[in-house]
């Protein structure tokens, strides 16, 4: 059964005082075929209920076709709705950069549902979008769906379809290669392109003017034995609700046996009025058959000339003895000049940066952004739906590390979504439940720890004293040579002597100190001068440089200006949290800051201007090479570095 769609608003829709250019008249249907037990097709138009092109981001519309049938999953109808849900939500007004970044949301979301259920690789959708405003036309499209421009003067296709054809030979029953009697190739077409395949998608996106008295025609590869010629004919002698059950039927005579689905949106211009209407019905109807009689031309031209000589010839009289009449029929006119300023280009918004590192996971940056949008303007409620989105983002990873008892990560993240939700009950409720957890772990934690540093106190003064002989440390004597991989020197940031600045821009930045440390203590001031309460600087220590693992194992101790602290585990698998608390004293912008790292084999004890804060226990040894470490956006500086071995 064909499901149809017709939408005509009348002009009563909305307020008198606002004037639109244009208008349409939109129409759609879709029907599944004999191929295939469903339709495989989906369409809509977005937003549902208006027949104007006012608003800057338009009228959309879309059409999809899944690839390949599977009962539990149409992929057509997910591209659709990730489309105009990411088109229309993200806050900017550059059509071609949303309607790009909605095909990449949908082609990402397609490909991970169907990696996620083990489905066919073959799953996904051609899909092509039109979004119509007063003065442009906008067309994203990816795969076999077609988008035509109609007018009484020409037809033209406005996508390339994304296919290649594929020879195969023709064979006989027996297999064997046919070379008589019928042609001996045969050929199929195979799409190059479609949402969900892989995770990367090339989006063919373009822009065309608008006129009033156009039609654009929206239809699925399922009506692809109907030419551009047989469509233009239909949508010109029909109505778009007639004109698309016309082109389906048409395909469907023609042996078409997949879904078929056509949409058509006619343009038209909007008068004020029923005069202004007619006005313009009768400018049509004489403007192509002027006609004057001639018996009346010749009098009229001789009347015209007397009265021209008859004005050269007494203009001075007239001029002295009516000087009023003259004023008032040529009034001087005074004109002042105005100076236009120049336009400025309109950089993007902080909302826009926002919205865009919070789809790429980067919460600390999108957040900064939401914070200063707020901040310019309190009642942005764009802004406030970023911020309680990294909220509750937070809290779910939070709940993930709760329910693997992992305490101090969960406590971390419960006290990041808290600090964006300050009323929130709950999450002060789990905040408590971590930090039991956490200090019964910790108090039976530092007892086996005091019992094993009491029992091998001597092996462990023993090895102290062989690596200072064997091993070279980084004291006063000698100073490491640092390395700053993927860093630029004056841009991300600067060494002389033994002060190391790392400069606040999008990059986060990690320097790294040669040479290998054994069981040995170091103290550093760090002064952070511009950082958000939320942004991370630090210690790097346990660097392993061994090859393939240079620059990608190692231990991290940061410190963020909210007081949190966190010790983490990073490997070429991933990130592990292995302690997160907060310190005892006051951190503030400006100020230095005092950290000592004492660690040995897999311990270590952290010290915040001189107050030890933590004793934690490491999964492997911490000897290794140390480093410095700043989220982006940070300025930090650090300075008077001291490393010595610990002899007792």
């Amino acid at each position: 059964m064909a499901e149809q769609h017709h939408l005509q608003d009348e002009a009563t829709t909305m307020p008198v005082e606002i004037r639109h250019k244009y208008k349409f008249d939109f129409s759609g249907s879709s029907e599944g075929g004999s191929r295939h037990p469903e339709n495989l097709d989906s369409f809509g138009s977005f937003p549902e209920k208006r027949s104007y092109f006012a608003t800057a981001k338009g009228k959309l519309f879309l059409i999809a076709d899944s690839k390949k049938y599977n009962s539990e999953f149409n992929a057509s109808q997910m591209a659709i709705d990730s489309i105009q849900q990411n088109y229309f939500s993200y806050p900017s007004e550059d059509i071609a950069f949303c309607l790009q970044r909605a095909f990449d949301i949908a082609n990402r979301k397609i490909y991970q549902h169907a990696q996620t259920n083990s489905l066919d690789r073959k799953v996904g959708a051609t899909c092509s979008a039109l979004v119509l405003t007063d003065k442009y036309a906008y067309i994203a499209h990816v795969g076999d769906c077609r988008i035509f421009r109609v007018s009484f003067r020409k037809t033209e296709q406005l996508t390339s379809e994304h296919t290649r054809v594929i020879e195969m030979m023709s064979r006989d029953e027996e297999g064997m290669v046919n070379v008589g009697g019928k042609p001996p190739y045969k050929t199929r077409t195979a799409l190059t392109r479609a949402l969900g395949v892989k995770l990367g998608v090339k989006v063919e996106v373009s822009k065309v003017p608008v006129s009033r008295d156009e039609y654009f025609v929206l239809c699925s590869d399922g009506v692809k034995s109907v030419d551009s010629e047989d469509i233009r004919n239909i949508v010109l002698s029909s109505s778009p609700n007639h004109a698309c059950r016309r082109i389906i039927d048409m395909a469907r005579d023609r042996g078409a046996d997949d879904s078929a689905t056509v949409q058509i949106i006619k343009i038209y211009q909007e008068f004020e009025n029923q005069a202004e209407q007619a006005k313009q019905i009768e400018t049509y109807a004489h403007v192509a058959t002027p006609s004057v009689e001639r018996g009346n031309l010749i009098p009229g031209i001789l009347l015209f000339v007397l009265i021209v000589l008859f004005g050269m010839l007494y203009r001075d009289s007239i001029t002295t003895r009516f000087p009023e009449v003259v004023e008032k029929l040529n009034p001087v006119t005074h004109y002042m000049e105005v100076t236009k300023p120049a336009p400025v280009a309109k950089a993007p918004g902080d909302l826009e940066r926002g919205f865009a590192f919070l789809e790429e996971g980067e919460l600390g940056q999108a957040l900064t952004y939401f914070q200063r949008a707020r901040k310019s303007d309190p009642s942005n409620q764009a802004a406030k739906r970023g911020i309680e989105i990294i909220a509750a983002r937070h809290e779910q990873t939070a709940n993930l590390y709760f329910s693997k008892g992992s305490w101090a990560s969960a406590l971390s993240y419960y006290k990041q979504a808290s600090f964006l939700k300050p009323n929130d009950r709950q999450l002060k409720i789990q905040i408590g439940k971590c930090q039991n957890k956490l200090a019964v772990l910790n108090a039976e934690k530092r007892k086996e720890q005091q019992l094993a540093l009491r029992n091998n106190q001597s092996a462990r003064n023993e090895s102290t004293a062989s690596l200072v002989s064997k091993t070279p440390l980084l004291g006063e004597q000698r100073r490491p040579e640092w390395v700053a991989p993927g860093l630029d020197a004056g841009v991300d940031y600067q060494i002389s002597g033994d002060n190391i600045q790392l400069f606040d821009n999008l990059r986060a930045k990690r320097v790294f100190g040669a040479g290998k440390l054994g069981r040995s203590e170091i103290e550093v001031t760090i002064t952070p001068q511009s950082a958000g309460s939320t942004q991370r600087y630090g210690v790097i220590f346990g660097h392993q440089a061994e090859q393939g693992k240079k620059f990608q194992t190692y231990y991290l101790f940061t410190l963020q200006m909210n007081g949190e602290y966190t010790v983490q585990n990073i490997n070429e698998a991933g990130t592990t949290f292995i302690e997160a608390d907060k310190v005892k004293t006051e951190l503030k912008t400006g100020q230095p800051i005092t950290v000592r790292l004492k660690f040995g084999n897999k311990l270590a004890i952290c010290y915040v201007n001189g107050i030890s804060i933590d004793m934690v226990e490491l999964g492997r040894s911490a000897e290794g090479g140390i480093g410095f470490f700043a989220d982006p956006n940070t300025r930090v500086e650090f300075d008077n570095l001291k490393i010595s071995p610990v002899v007792n």
